[in-house]
């Protein structure tokens, strides 16, 4: 099944981080804890729809596939299939595009 978002959300997946740096091996637990705040975009339902009455205007956020987010944790809830999760655009702190 195909998921697309709507404006001002996009389906993110946890990234999958490498548990080893040079010879140093980091411990699993330690790699969940480091990336729990990242994730990797899969699809983007394109920016939300910015008020133009609105006093304090927010900047749209756009990223696209493959790009890594940073989102606050319990922003973004899991949906139906297996490691995809929905977040909202506004919530993005960062974005480190590939």
């Amino acid at each position: 099944m195909a998921w697309r978002p709507l404006p001002g959300w996009c389906i993110v997946s946890p990234v999958d981080a490498e548990d080893q740096i040079g010879s140093l091996f980091i411990p699993q637990q330690t790699v969940a804890e480091m990336t729990r705040t990242q994730y990797e975009v899969v699809a983007f339902g394109g920016p939300a729809f910015v008020d133009p009455t609105d006093d304090d205007p927010q900047t749209p956020v756009v990223v696209a596939p493959g790009d890594w987010v940073v989102i606050p944790q319990r922003v973004a809830f899991d949906v139906i299939e297996e490691r995809l999760m929905l977040a909202p655009a506004n919530h993005i702190w960062g974005v480190l595009t590939a």
